[in-house]
């Protein structure tokens, strides 16, 4: 089971969709013990380019306005933004890693070995084990 974040923003339902296209079982969730069960997560982004870029826009227009070159305005307000983006990314990563809390359903679950592999076989042929030969140097 793959778990979708919710938290309140994002695409939720187009990544539920495509999940669900492929074949996967998908549940979307803000419970931190249905995220501990599940196989694997996801946190979707925002889709929110559009409107970004209308802004951004509008912005260099004004700008264009006080004879200020409109390619520097865009990369200029491009760089602030993208800074802003990886703020907003980093510290909602720091405050979602530390908020989680784990928990281990049998604490000595992981202290268990299990054997995984048969034995099939001692190796060499059908007729027993491969005799060693001395090794011979050609001079």
């Amino acid at each position: 089971m793959i778990a979708i974040i919710d938290y309140g923003a994002g695409n939720i339902r187009s990544v539920e969709k495509a999940l669900m296209h492929i074949g996967c079982e998908v549940e979307v969730t803000q419970d931190p013990s249905v995220l501990m069960k599940a196989d694997g997560a996801v946190l979707p982004g925002v889709g929110s380019f559009g409107d970004a870029m209308h802004e951004l826009r509008q912005g260099i227009a004004l700008r264009a306005y006080g004879q200020n070159d409109p390619v520097i305005e865009y990369k200029r307000e491009g760089y602030d933004m993208f800074e802003a983006m990886i703020a907003a990314i980093r510290e909602e990563t720091v405050r979602r890693l530390f908020t989680v809390q784990l928990r281990r359903e049998n604490p000595d679950a992981a202290l268990q070995r299990k054997k995984v592999a048969t034995v099939t076989g001692e190796g060499g042929t059908a007729k027993g084990p491969v005799k060693r030969q001395p090794v011979r140097k050609v001079k």
